[in-house]
């Protein structure tokens, strides 16, 4: 039932402006663009810490608090790669999920 709704106002909105059906899905390739540069600066940050937590020069402490900040981070990209997987799977979704959230 709501696939064939979905499909309807997906149709609808193709055939009544297909410049801001583009533009929406556009963007949603943007919003995955991001999801994958911060991916990549989580996982970049991610790698400090945990070399900073396996060097046995360091403190305790150090080691102990860098390895909280890599486990949460590592947590956060999960997060991103879930949203990430979901915008690259099924855009259209995403698409029209932003032109109803401008309507509210």
């Amino acid at each position: 039932m709501e696939e064939e709704v979905l499909s309807k106002l997906i149709e609808f909105v193709e055939m009544a402006s297909p410049q801001v059906w583009a533009m929406a899905q556009r963007q949603v390739l943007v919003m995955a663009i991001q999801d994958i540069l911060w991916g990549v600066v989580l996982a970049i940050v991610i790698t400090f810490m945990v070399r900073i937590a396996r060097d046995p020069g360091q403190g305790e402490d150090e080691r102990g608090g860098s390895t909280i900040i890599a486990t949460v981070l590592g947590i956060i990209s999960l997060l991103i790669c879930n949203h990430l997987i979901a915008l690259v799977v099924n855009p259209q979704y995403y698409a029209v999920k932003m032109m109803l959230d401008l309507v509210k």
